[in-house]
């Protein structure tokens, strides 16, 4: 009879972590489908979005995997519009920066000065461009398992070189008149104006718990 029971505490510790084992499995295979999931739904989107035009705001995607044969996941994903401040918050948050390290004004306009004075010129301009060029995308998968919710978020940055078309508007773009050898060939390739190709992504994998 000790024998038996000893038996018996023996096969009960090996079927826990059995158990426990199976469950790890379980847990790594559908982290694993949701990651690939994610990302999937963030191309199918982008596709949608190229066809339609970048919107100018916020946009949520919700939705399950049932034509992948998930079920019993969902999804809900985030097209983040970049919504950079205002050059009067920028110059704002310096003022309070320097008021809070008590530097005191003498009324001098040093270089540091002269440099951001001239960026607040081109500001409205580079804040136009960055914002047409880039937008943050997230895709989070959430699944059940048991009694246990589970999730797992994708982030990308997707850019739009083409955005930035209007940057060089700014002036100093390179023309003829910059070609000052007299062949009009000096051996070096020229820059061509613009900037070719489509969106880029730029994928991470995080906020996993």
């Amino acid at each position: 009879m000790v024998a038996v029971a000893i038996l018996g505490m023996s096969l009960t510790s090996l079927l826990s972590s059995q158990i426990t084992s199976l469950r790890a499995m379980r847990y790594a295979h559908s982290l694993s489908a949701a990651v690939f999931l994610a990302e999937f739904q963030l191309h199918e989107i982008e596709w949608e979005l190229q066809q339609d035009g970048w919107p100018s705001n916020d946009v949520e995607f919700d939705g399950e995997f049932s034509d992948q044969d998930w079920p019993d996941m969902e999804y809900h994903c985030l097209v983040d519009f970049l919504e950079l401040p205002e050059w009067s918050q920028i110059q704002g948050a310096k003022d309070e920066a320097e008021d809070a390290s008590g530097v005191e004004d003498d009324g001098m306009v040093d270089t540091g000065d002269a440099t951001v004075g001239v960026f607040g010129m081109v500001w409205p301009l580079v804040q136009g461009a960055i914002e047409n060029s880039i937008r943050k995308a997230s895709c989070t998968a959430k699944w059940k398992q048991g009694k246990q919710e589970y999730e797992t978020t994708v982030s990308t940055f997707w850019t739009n070189p083409q955005g930035l078309t209007q940057l060089p508007g700014m002036g100093g773009e390179f023309g003829d008149a910059d070609d000052d050898s007299s062949d009009g060939d000096s051996g070096i390739p020229r820059p061509t104006p613009g900037l070719p190709g489509g969106p880029s992504r730029t994928p991470s994998i995080g906020g996993i718990n």
